[in-house]
């Protein structure tokens, strides 16, 4: 009986190498940040705002996918799967979703303190937000300490 042949070397390569995937390329050195149940996403040109669960759903099916090699059409295909964002004014992605879930999104930024002028936010869900909360200053300290006597 003969001896079995060694596996070849290059199968053997590609059995153990490192195939990237879609999340990570797409990412390209971008941040999420959590905000209760808001998240933000910051990539190279995009800026966007949208739910946390959503963005859990996104980076589960970005994970499940290998990358193509090339960053931006990553970045394109991942940014297809969201279904509800506020894009940042500036950047390249246009918002879209519900106008409810739009709604529920703009009043918990404007709720944590967010700019929201700086996003784009439709009109119509613009004229249905209340008036951002002023915040009152703080008292006056007594005349005693505020000349420090």
């Amino acid at each position: 009986m003969s001896p079995s042949p060694p596996p070849s070397t290059s199968a053997s390569k590609t059995r153990n190498s490192y195939i990237p995937d879609l999340f990570t390329i797409a990412m390209g050195g971008g941040t999420i940040r959590r905000f209760g149940t808001m998240a933000i996403l910051t990539l190279p040109g995009v800026a966007l705002v949208t739910s946390r669960d959503e963005m859990q759903q996104l980076q589960r099916w970005g994970r499940a996918r290998n990358s193509s090699g090339n960053e931006q059409q990553d970045r394109d295909e991942l940014l297809k799967q969201l279904h509800t964002l506020i894009a940042r004014a500036d950047g390249s992605a246009a918002t879209r979703g519900a106008p409810d879930a739009l709604s529920r999104l703009a009043r918990q930024m404007q709720d944590s303190g967010m700019d929201i002028a700086a996003w784009l936010i439709p009109k119509s869900v613009r004229d249905h937000l209340p008036p951002p909360r002023v915040q009152e200053s703080p008292p006056p300290l007594p005349v005693a300490l505020a000349v420090g006597v």
